[in-house]
């Protein structure tokens, strides 16, 4: 079952884009595998492949988008954070575009997660908890069966293992881990934890201060979060709240 529902998430990526606004309503009347029933038809109409395969990324997020605006939000929150650890970091700019394409996506998997779930409010129990989990390896599928970078995936696979190797889905730890997943896992972190505008980025946890979720942060460096990619988004922050003005 859940490689089937990976692979209808893949087929409908592209597909996605042609739904755009009215996405949101006809996803939470239909949800995301009703939705894909409806527009995966038009899956090769929607495709425009372009040099480095950013098209597909871009609806995938539309994908997202139609699933969850809350999720999207928290996804471009996490993109904007990510890619600009990644060049505090010193990262080529073609590597940074490839960190934000990847953050983009890290919750593509959700789509195949029961939405009830994910939206419901309050704590999860241990069992939703694994279920919410497994959002990672169906990500990992979705994104090799559409996306042009291969590498995308594995970031998303490992986006939520620790540097102690008590994570998920693989259990790496320290440098086995991708740089590119350790940045996302901060960004995707603190997003959680601050949410945008005064709504919690998940509705089972209450927004915090940036400066509180920095030291939670800082916290678990080490154990959760590599120090250095922690280290260099306290320098993001600190150089003055500019990420989302454009």
């Amino acid at each position: 079952m859940d490689a089937r529902k990976a692979k209808q998430g893949a087929k409908v990526v592209a597909g996605t884009a042609i739904v755009g606004g009215a996405g949101v309503a006809l996803s939470s009347l239909m949800g995301p595998i009703g939705l894909l029933a409806l527009i995966a038809p038009l899956s090769a109409l929607a495709i425009r492949k372009g040099e480095s395969g950013f098209d597909e990324v871009k609806s995938a997020a539309e994908l997202i988008r139609a699933t969850s605006t809350a999720l999207y939000l928290h996804s471009f929150r996490s993109a904007t954070y990510a890619s600009a650890i990644a060049a505090q970091m010193g990262f080529r700019s073609d590597r940074v575009k490839h960190v934000h394409g990847a953050a983009l996506v890290h919750d593509i998997g959700k789509v195949a997660i029961d939405r009830e779930l994910l939206e419901r409010p309050g704590p999860l129990s241990e069992e939703e908890f694994e279920e919410v989990k497994r959002h990672s390896v169906l990500g990992e599928q979705i994104l090799l069966e559409s996306i042009a970078q291969p590498e995308f995936a594995k970031w998303v696979r490992h986006h939520h293992e620790r540097i102690d190797g008590t994570g998920y889905p693989d259990g790496l730890s320290g440098e086995d881990i991708p740089i590119e997943s350790r940045i996302i896992a901060v960004a995707d972190a603190y997003d959680a934890m601050v949410g945008g505008t005064g709504e919690p980025a998940h509705p089972y946890r209450e927004c915090i201060e940036s400066k509180d979720a920095i030291e939670e942060l800082y916290r678990c460096s080490e154990s959760q979060f590599d120090p250095s990619v922690v280290d260099a988004f306290d320098q993001v922050l600190r150089q003055g709240d500019t990420l989302f003005e454009s």
